[in-house]
């Protein structure tokens, strides 16, 4: 499952609570009826599971201009 911006209107500085229940659920989610799915998601904001989880997470920051975290197309330079 690929989920792409989630929180793209509903930051964790603007409500904390929305954006940290969204991620809880996901997580509950992956831990159980989806146990054998990988979810990427793309996001503004990183919201780790909780400490203890038994999930398999990976993060990857990608940045504009930033040799020490490249955008996934090294070459498109869009908007």
């Amino acid at each position: 499952i690929m989920i792409d911006s989630p929180t793209k209107n509903i930051t964790p500085d603007i409500n904390p609570e929305l954006v940290a229940a969204f991620y809880e659920h996901l997580y509950e989610l992956a831990e159980g009826d989806l146990n054998s799915t990988q979810i990427i998601i793309i996001d503004q904001s990183l919201v780790r599971p909780a400490d203890g989880s038994p999930l398999s997470f990976k993060d990857r920051l990608m940045q504009r201009g930033d040799p020490d975290h490249p955008p996934l197309i090294s070459y498109y330079d869009g908007p």
